[in-house]
């Protein structure tokens, strides 16, 4: 049987959600110096959106007509948005960075260790029956239908020495016109078992450069910053949601009273400066601004960074260093 009820909610204008909706029944407390500029943000971002900036000022969250505590003011909610807002910037900002650096990185430990610049194109080096012919094929896509000048530069003066993929480029080349996911598709499916010699692994090896322990943990990291990014860039709610857990990270976290995973996003930035703390691309490290973010919001927000997960004296901790 089906207990569906078909959505019937009427469209409410800003300036009615403000009155009608948001003071007269939920009881939000907005000024009348607050009105319009509630009107304006309600006309520029939905309340759908923008409600969950509220959340944290319900009063009864088991009532079936939910209101607002007393004296909750419009601004409340909105130095959460903005606080959300400027974290997104600060995540999309280092995760970009990362992906710069993570290319380079692995690109130039396999082909040094391999000796061959189209590393991706040879089935050897990856796991049986995983080969990307996917993402090779969208390498050539993605060449074929770029206009930058060093594609056509490639196509009109070069080959590879691969007989079934003559028009594909070096991968220093190829990761330049793939997205971050077809990058991340193609390093889960090298074998880290051919770069073992004497002893060392260097897959391995570059991990522990990006500040993981190894090439798999590296590859745990990355899926969690991918995560992180789509979020972002999507204007996902960030500062207080829960996320990807990095492996190997979770030693690092510690439970937080009236939170159930305490973890929230501090984890991921922990991932963030690890693998960018040494890194020469970055004016400034993730710590330096998350500092300066608690700085500014630390006073208008309850107990900050407590509801984003971080423990206490965060930034002294040698994880930290």
């Amino acid at each position: 049987m089906n207990t569906l009820q078909e959505y019937c909610k009427p469209y409410i204008s800003p300036q009615k959600l403000v009155l009608d909706y948001l003071i007269s029944k939920k009881g939000l407390a907005i000024q009348d110096n607050e009105i319009e500029f509630a009107e304006q943000a309600l006309s520029q971002i939905n309340w759908y959106h923008l409600k969950i900036y509220f959340y944290p000022f319900i009063e009864d969250l088991t009532a079936e007509d939910e209101r607002y505590k007393p004296q909750t003011s419009f601004r409340k909610g909105w130095d959460i948005y903005l606080l959300d807002d400027e974290l997104r910037k600060i995540i999309i900002k280092h995760t970009l960075k990362i992906e710069l650096i993570v290319k380079s990185v692995i690109d130039q430990a396999i082909t040094e260790f391999t000796e061959d610049p189209f590393w991706y194109l040879n089935d050897d080096y990856f796991i049986k029956n995983k080969q990307p012919y996917y993402e090779r094929n969208k390498v050539l896509g993605s060449m074929n239908s770029s206009d930058a000048e060093f594609t056509k530069h490639f196509q009109k003066n070069y080959k590879s020495p691969y007989k079934s993929y003559r028009s594909l480029p070096p991968f220093w080349i190829a990761m330049e016109v793939i997205t971050f996911d077809q990058f991340l598709k193609i390093i889960e499916k090298v074998n880290p078992q051919i770069f073992e010699k004497r002893g060392e692994n260097a897959l391995d090896k570059c991990a522990m450069k990006l500040g993981a322990e190894n090439f798999k943990q590296l590859k745990s990291w990355l899926e969690v910053i991918k995560d992180i990014r789509n979020k972002g860039c999507h204007n996902s709610r960030l500062w207080n949601a829960n996320h990807m857990i990095p492996k190997g990270l979770d030693i690092h976290s510690q439970p937080i009273e009236s939170l159930s995973k305490p973890h929230k996003i501090y984890l991921v930035t922990l991932a963030i400066f690890l693998m960018t703390k040494n890194s020469v691309a970055i004016d400034k490290n993730i710590k330096e601004e998350l500092e300066e973010l608690f700085e500014a919001y630390g006073s208008k927000i309850n107990d900050l960074e407590k509801q984003m997960g971080f423990p206490e004296s965060w930034a002294t901790k040698a994880i930290w260093t």
